[in-house]
């Protein structure tokens, strides 16, 4: 048993380091879209609408998560409990 969560933290921690990769490849895209922009328009108006950009669809991205979350709010479970009140009923003789 240890062997296997050792297994999965030594895999959690590559995971994890891909991801810290991958953020910085981010930048450096987020980073080559400005330069391309100021081939055209100056460097703080690029980097000013590439900043725009990301703030409206870090909003998007947010809002449908919120709207998505809301959907399991409140956590009930509703299956279970009618499980229950059916094995309740079939207990008290009530069930068919």
């Amino acid at each position: 048993m240890i062997v296997k969560f050792k297994a999965l933290g030594i895999g959690a921690g590559i995971i994890v380091g891909a991801v810290v990769i991958l953020l910085f490849a981010v930048g450096v895209l987020l980073t080559s879209a400005v330069l391309a922009l100021a081939l055209v328009m100056p460097g703080w108006l690029a980097a000013l609408l590439v900043a725009v950009v990301l703030i409206i669809a870090a909003g998007l991205v947010g809002l449908v998560g919120y709207r998505r979350l809301k959907l399991g709010l409140p956590p009930v479970p509703t299956t279970s409990i009618n499980s229950v009140k059916k094995d309740l009923d079939t207990i008290k003789g009530m069930g068919k």
